[in-house]
């Protein structure tokens, strides 16, 4: 596995809904920024028909949260209304989002960094 990006990965495997035992076995697995990492998993049962993908997330969940001042995402002086906050019922409910904030900002509206750092698309 490579990890190409500025930042930690997380991966998991997915294999067939009949085979939850090699998912729990496995568990998540964290590759550091930029770095290569060889996993060799030696699991018998493994049938040829099974499928087996990977889904990944950017970002340690183990690592120790630091605590920073943060500027709003938009110009000085501009107010938007959050339309979402924190643990929100409609899609802020997962560990990847419990902590997002939707601004209800326009299509072509300026937004800015909150903090230092790299801008991942």
């Amino acid at each position: 596995m490579i990890n190409p990006l500025r930042c930690p990965l997380r991966v998991k495997i997915k294999s067939n809904p009949c085979d939850k035992e090699l998912e729990e076995k496995i568990g998540v697995i964290t590759l550091s920024e930029l770095n290569d990492t060889i996993i060799s998993i030696h699991y018998p049962d493994l049938l040829k028909s099974q499928t087996i993908r990977f889904i990944s997330n950017r970002g340690d969940i183990n690592k120790e949260i630091r605590k920073n001042n943060v500027a709003y995402p938009f110009v000085n002086g501009k107010e938007y209304t959050i339309i979402q906050g924190y643990n929100g019922k409609f899609t802020h409910n997962s560990i990847k989002s419990k902590y997002a904030i939707d601004f209800d900002l326009k299509i072509g509206d300026t937004i800015t960094s909150v903090d230092g750092g790299m801008l991942l698309e």
